[in-house]
């Protein structure tokens, strides 16, 4: 089969390196649009990607950390209005401890500091350490060309060439450019998708950001912190990503609540960061990500917003069951793959809506518009079993109620959310201390 891979950013070699590794007799090309930039924000990201990346792909482990010098990730590390608490990568709640009557949830200690991630968070250590409960902060530039290094050691073919036109037969692509033909074709052109007639699903009625101001600094002697670091700001929120020799970092906020220069006044005076480039973004997911001989992957097929590091997530999950899918009968397989990621893409909606509307404690206009935006879809259902089940001593075992495909943040990433946002439930005994 000919697949042709249109992005050669992390997206598109990402999906044409999972192809290679699954389908090896396909002929891949790469075309790269040589006037796209790379953005030069950091990446983050959790686990599974990196057990997709050398468990199931078998990337050069080596070369990626001699090249990528990539800084070990233990969780994101929230300054959510009042409440400061830790966002791990790995179970922590649903935990027995021989000495308690309840699960290890029931008595945690505010901010979590009892388990091993967070008091790497809390005491800035095991940066450079790997475990089943750890990912990684990228430095995008180092990555990608780490991406393009393997991709020229499997044998795949980068081309340089923009998509200038496409031709289609119905719903199918008949060619690119005027003659580029192939069987498969792969959209990873951003966000203004060149290949894909899909509509868009917008979710800007339940998420609120639109807008990013990023950039990055040298770092000096500053310590590194093996975690994102995600803290509210008046109209949004601020990213920081600690890699080896930099730091990055980007205001992400709506600009209904606030002006680029409003956003950019902010960010200096509390912080001293000086943005030096801006991303204008629409929350969405296509209303279908495959169509009968074209898939989107990444920034084509959809974008929530930055908070928890989904984008390289979603990227690799969507590569993966597009890689396994070509090896069988492609058109059995369209219906499911498009209910999945569609269920994938709203799970991740309403988790990360969830997490803005938990927090009330920081008061501006744009908080309370969140406030005001009802809670939906798994994070609904538990958070109603937290206020009226959380004394049980199972509890947390009722994960079967929260069941859904495509639901990465399960049951624990929700309740981590609840304790701590310190939203009440019906226990006496305080879970803020032991």
């Amino acid at each position: 089969m000919d697949v042709s891979v249109w992005g050669a950013g992390s997206a598109g070699l990402l999906s044409a390196l999972t192809l290679r590794k699954f389908n090896p007799d396909f002929n891949i090309t790469i075309y790269k649009d040589p006037n796209v930039p790379i953005i030069p924000v950091g990446e983050s990201t959790v686990p599974f990607f990196r057990t997709l990346l050398f468990g199931q792909m078998k990337l050069d482990y080596e070369k990626f950390i001699s090249m990528v010098k990539p800084v070990t990730k233990w969780g994101t590390n929230y300054s959510w209005g009042e409440n400061k608490f830790h966002f791990t990568l790995f179970e922590i709640f649903d935990m027995w401890n021989n000495t308690k009557h309840k699960q290890q949830g029931f008595y945690i200690g505010y901010p979590y500091g009892h388990c091993r991630e967070s008091h790497n968070m809390i005491n800035n250590e095991g940066q450079f350490e790997i475990a089943d409960s750890s990912a990684f902060h990228l430095e995008k530039n180092r990555f990608e060309d780490f991406l393009l290094s393997e991709s020229d050691r499997l044998g795949l073919k980068v081309v340089d060439k923009p998509v200038d036109s496409v031709e289609y037969d119905g719903e199918s692509i008949k060619s690119v450019n005027n003659g580029i033909t192939s069987d498969f074709y792969v959209d990873c052109t951003g966000f203004n998708s060149k290949l894909s007639k899909q509509e868009k699903v917008d979710y800007s009625d339940v998420l609120l950001t639109n807008s990013a101001l990023y950039g990055v600094k040298d770092r000096d002697e500053e310590t590194i912190r093996p975690c994102t670091m995600a803290t509210s700001l008046d109209a949004g929120w601020l990213w920081e990503i600690d890699h080896l020799d930099k730091i990055g970092y980007g205001y992400v906020y709506s600009d209904k609540h606030s002006t680029k220069e409003q956003a950019s006044k902010e960010m200096f005076a509390k912080y001293g960061y000086t943005p030096t480039g801006e991303i204008k973004f629409t929350p969405y997911r296509r209303e279908k990500q495959w169509v009968d001989n074209c898939v989107t992957i990444g920034n084509s097929a959809g974008f929530i917003e930055p908070l928890e590091s989904t984008s390289l997530l979603i990227i690799g999950a969507q590569a993966l069951e597009l890689a396994k899918a070509l090896l069988v009968d492609k058109n059995e397989y369209i219906d499911y793959y498009n209910n999945f990621f569609s269920k994938f893409w709203d799970n991740t909606r309403d988790h990360i809506s969830f997490s803005f509307i938990l927090n009330k404690t920081h008061k501006t206009k744009f908080w309370n518009d969140y406030n005001k935006i009802p809670i939906n879809g798994v994070p609904k259902i538990v958070m109603e079993h937290y206020k009226k089940f959380y004394a049980d001593n199972n509890f947390l075992g009722r994960k079967d109620i929260v069941y859904s495909e495509g639901n990465m943040f399960g049951f624990e990433g929700n309740i981590c959310k609840l304790i701590g946002n310190r939203v009440p439930h019906n226990c006496e005994k305080t879970i803020y201390s032991y």
